[in-house]
């Protein structure tokens, strides 16, 4: 059964009130189905599940470049050259900050690898305690943008 079909039973419900009916209505179901409508169902929902896709980059990935050398992806650097996992960038990264900010909250591995890939910005102060946390001058950090500049937005118009 599609989706189209499934929308056609219930066609005086919202989409969301459908879902949630559909959701309450297998929950009674299940005990009662044969094997072979469980395995299908599994199916259809790992498949659903496949589809999500990862979020779309916003930032280009930050770089490591020393004294003119050649720019290396600052997880390249952390894994190769530091040898670090994400929890020792974002122990050391945590300290770092607390050195700035006594009150600043700690650093996340999450955190720390959007930040490798792209996903998530970075403030002033998060790229000065990533470049003392990885010992580096702050100029061999290189973002996709100068720091406090803020993202081009569409116009409203």
């Amino acid at each position: 059964m599609t989706v189209t079909e499934l929308l056609r039973c219930y066609p005086e419900l919202p989409h969301d009130s459908v879902v949630e009916t559909l959701r309450s209505d297998l929950q009674t179901r299940i005990p009662t189905l044969p094997l072979e409508t469980l395995k299908r169902l599994y199916t259809l929902s790992a498949g659903e599940i496949l589809k999500r896709r990862r979020p779309k980059r916003r930032h280009k990935a930050p770089m490591v470049q020393i004294d003119g050398s050649e720019a290396v992806p600052l997880r390249e650097y952390r894994t190769v050259i530091r040898k670090w996992n994400l929890q020792d960038a974002a122990t050391r990264i945590t300290e770092a900050r607390r050195t700035i900010d006594p009150q600043a909250a700690s650093t996340l591995r999450g955190t720390v690898s959007a930040i490798e890939n792209g996903l998530r910005g970075t403030s002033e102060e998060m790229r000065a305690a990533i470049a003392l946390a990885y010992n580096l001058p702050a100029a061999a950090l290189v973002f996709d943008r100068e720091a406090g500049t803020p993202p081009s937005r569409r116009s409203a118009n």
